[in-house]
């Protein structure tokens, strides 16, 4: 059979076709080239050959195909460098977040360019020196006093501001971060379920896919990802009466979204329109949640004293109390690999203690967070477990879900590490030690300090009498709840000292008396142990271990805390510095293939426009050859 006398016809026409659709995907590319998140489009096109020639007329190796077939339209994509630019922007994500949490502490804690805990320690030496010269004088104990309440006072602010920065980095995760990450795996799922339509109905939905890459670009900075995409064959029954008779009519595009923690577990986060979600509990819910506990409690207690009793509106309140307790449970019962546990009671008047084992075969301590109405906070210290922790929920295919799963100390890098590491991680305090000095560490430091300085200046000031009946008890400093030790927000001027009974003992030398010897009223050797105290070298160490973690006075202890914190937000700062430049870098390489060049464009327009030019001359030709054949041949005899 010969090859069609009008096949050049449809060759012809095929190329106009494909150049035309080609000019109209440079025309898009080049309306889209400002457009965040565009991909570049290119027409895709392939030989059409359907059959050989003529047998009898023609040699099989000249056989000549039928023109140009447009199979369709795709995106220019580097999957390798999809894949490098989402790594890079998890590692951005972990030092960005650490950025954000040192800067918010250096608000309070960097007394570079204000006065502060360091100013306010060179003022209690100078008041002592001039005590040291008029010992016993009411007027200069009373500015010593004056000076160690403001220390006291700067003291409590950190710790208000240690707080503060805890909750607020606490409330931005759970309320932030964490929901942000929920909804852009819900939108994800939404995006695949409508690409999925799009795609059975014949459209490539390539501008929804630019969403959704943007998407999971977006996803890719809050932890490590990892994105497979398959095929999904859509069969179809050709014979009603035969199931088994099929025949795959399309296949299209589905995408899983996995995150691997550094186990290697992979979690399935999106599976087509199904997904996972995100949850996090901390430690400043917890310490809300009881303080909910003793408003019921006094609530409780203001209904019971009612004449005549609402029973249901107890019953209701306590219900409540027990509800809310059990929530703080799920937090606190904790029991960690290494054998400490962590386990929260409440008796039946609402009264809830918090004990905590540090290790197997140790003695627990106590903790009383709620006492009838009132509550009692729990320091992160003291905690058995994370501050702050994350879990996730995971799909499969089919829609199941499974968890929520802790990933608290296994996810590796993103917005959700580093935010965790300033939330939980506490450097050289943390057993074993960590490489992140997070708020942790910055609230022990202070409790350590806080508590020499107490101890050193309570012994000092302490009554010499040897006999324990006469024996007075003198502390310059006590502790506002008795029942936890010194700390930054646990420490006052002692009662006595406040109220005049007594004051800054300047001398503990006895010198002879009518009757029994008396301390000396005029030397001042014990004010200058005191200034003596304060300018030297003190062991500060770990609360419950003993163990010394800086060793200098208490201005160099401070000092040297200012400045972990400055070089940790430099080295910080740095570091982001370095990985916003490999990130660029990784972005100028995909944007070399994925986006938009107007100098290339502008050479697609005039190649395709030369194409069509060519096509139409094609078309030309073969009109005017056929044009002689039918009406320049056969003429004799006419």
């Amino acid at each position: 059979m010969m090859r069609s006398t009008f096949a050049g016809f449809s060759t012809a026409t095929l190329a106009l076709c494909a150049s035309q659709r080609a000019l109209e995907v440079t025309g898009q590319n080049i309306s889209n080239v400002n457009t965040p998140g565009y991909t570049r489009q290119r027409l895709d096109i392939q030989s059409l050959y359907l059959r050989g020639g003529e047998f009898y007329n023609s040699n099989p190796n000249s056989r000549i195909g039928f023109g140009v077939e447009i199979t369709g339209v795709s995106q220019l994509r580097d999957p390798f460098l999809d894949n490098q630019y989402r790594s890079q922007m998890a590692k951005l994500g972990t030092t960005d977040a650490q950025v954000s949490g040192y800067e918010k502490l250096a608000q309070f804690l960097d007394e570079t360019n204000s006065t502060g805990i360091k100013n306010a320690l060179a003022n209690l030496n100078t008041q002592l020196q001039n005590l040291s010269v008029n010992p016993n004088s009411k007027e200069f104990d009373s500015m010593v006093k004056s000076s160690c309440q403001q220390l006291l006072n700067l003291f409590h602010q950190n710790a208000e501001d240690l707080k503060g920065a805890r909750d607020d980095l606490s409330s931005e995760f759970t309320d932030t971060t964490v929901k942000d990450a929920n909804e852009i795996l819900k939108n994800l799922a939404e995006l695949n379920e409508t690409i999925r339509n799009s795609q059975i109905l014949g459209n490539p939905a390539l501008e929804l896919k630019d969403q959704r890459n943007e998407l999971i670009d977006e996803l890719a900075s809050y932890l490590p990802i990892t994105v497979k995409y398959r095929d999904e064959k859509l069969v179809s029954v050709v014979n009603a009466k035969d199931p088994t008779d099929e025949m795959v009519s399309k296949t299209i595009e589905e995408l899983d979204i996995y995150f691997v923690d550094k186990t290697g577990t992979k979690h399935l986060l999106v599976s087509d329109n199904k997904y996972g979600s995100f949850s996090a509990d901390g430690l400043s819910s917890a310490n809300e949640k009881m303080s909910q506990i003793a408003a019921l409690n006094e609530q409780i207690r203001n209904l019971e004293a009612q004449k005549p009793q609402d029973a249901a509106a107890i019953q209701e309140a306590k219900d409540q109390r027990q509800k809310t307790f059990e929530e703080v449970k799920d937090f606190l019962d904790v029991q960690l690999a290494s054998g400490a546990t962590g386990e929260v009671a409440m008796d039946a008047d609402g009264n809830v203690v918090y004990k905590a084992l540090d290790k197997p075969g140790g003695t627990a301590q106590a903790y009383e967070l709620v006492t009838g109405g009132k509550f009692s906070a729990l320091d992160a210290k003291n905690l058995i477990g994370d501050p702050m922790r994350l879990s996730v929920t995971t799909t499969d295919r089919a829609g199941n879900l499974t968890g929520p799963t802790e990933i608290t100390n296994t996810i590796t890098e993103g917005v959700m590490k580093g935010t965790l590491d300033i939330l939980n991680k506490s450097g050289g305090f943390d057993n074993p030690p960590t490489d992140i000095n997070g708020i942790g560490y910055y609230e022990q430091t202070l409790d350590s300090l806080v508590a020499k300085f107490a101890e050193v200046f309570n012994e000092l000031n302490e009554d010499p009498e040897t006999d324990p009946a006469l024996k007075k008890d003198t502390p310059l400093f006590e502790k506002i709840d008795p029942n936890r030790p010194f700390s930054v927000s646990n420490i006052k001027i002692a009662d006595g000292w406040a109220n005049n009974e007594y004051g800054v003992r300047t001398s503990k030398d006895k010198v002879p008396g009518e009757g029994d010897d008396v301390v000396g009223s005029t030397a001042d050797e014990n004010v200058l142990k005191m200034i003596e105290a304060l300018n030297s070298s003190q062991k500060f160490v770990k609360e419950g271990s003993g163990t010394p973690f800086y060793n200098g006075t208490f201005y160099n202890c401070f000092a040297n805390m200012e400045n972990v914190l400055n070089i940790d937000l430099k080295a910080a700062k740095n570091t982001l510095d370095n990985k916003i430049t490999v990130i660029n870098q990784t972005a100028d390489l995909k944007d070399a293939i994925s986006g938009v060049s107007l100098d290339e464009e502008g050479i697609n327009l005039l190649h395709y426009q030369q194409s069509y030019s060519a096509a139409a001359r094609l078309m030309t030709t073969l009109d005017e050859a056929l044009d002689k054949l039918i009406n320049g041949t056969g003429v004799v005899g006419r």
